[in-house]
């Protein structure tokens, strides 16, 4: 465009510039416009497969140490999620399936309240009463309290609880017997 304002008078060389400089001003702001649609553009696919990978690993059943892991991946294009991530979702499925599985067999909770690995809570004695064995030992840990090791021991069974069951009043000493 230069050569050809260079060929005209000087009054309309001047407004010949202005003109060109005012059609590279618009054709940048153009081009930063188009700029900014397409980064929001992308921001708004990166919100959306967040948003996915979230909403699917929180019904997913996994630990939120796994979810967090999960969602830090990278995000291919092509999927929700990678190759790679495909599979040790997977991975992590059968594992948490199988464990689960196994749970059942062979935990405790998976065989109820008395099951073989349980050792029962109740030892005898009642509220602020000491047992027999820790008539000759007076430490805290023989004791049979409400409290015992900064617990409740479940002595209490079949909804019978203590009155004063949310106010904790310390510790009580066994009585001493001669």
């Amino acid at each position: 465009m230069q050569h050809l304002i260079e060929h005209l008078p000087k009054e309309l060389q001047k407004r010949a510039k202005q003109v060109v400089e005012e059609g590279q001003n618009i054709s940048n702001n153009q081009i930063r416009s188009s700029i900014d649609a397409a980064d929001t553009a992308a921001r708004t696919i990166n919100t959306t497969v967040t948003i996915r990978r979230h909403a699917w690993l929180r019904t997913s059943g996994f630990k939120p140490e796994i979810q967090q892991a999960v969602l830090n991946m990278p995000f291919n294009e092509q999927q929700l999620f990678g190759p790679e991530v495909d599979t040790a979702i997977e991975k992590l499925k059968k594992d948490t399936d199988t464990a689960k599985a196994m749970g059942a067999l062979y935990s405790p909770q998976g065989r109820g309240t008395f099951g073989t690995f349980r050792k029962t809570t109740f030892r005898g004695g009642f509220r602020g009463q000491a047992t027999q064995a820790s008539t000759s030992q007076t430490t805290p840990s023989t004791y049979q309290g409400q409290y015992q090791r900064g617990g409740f021991r479940g002595q209490y069974r079949g909804g019978q609880f203590p009155r004063n069951r949310g106010k904790f009043q310390g510790p009580k000493t066994p009585p001493n017997k001669q």
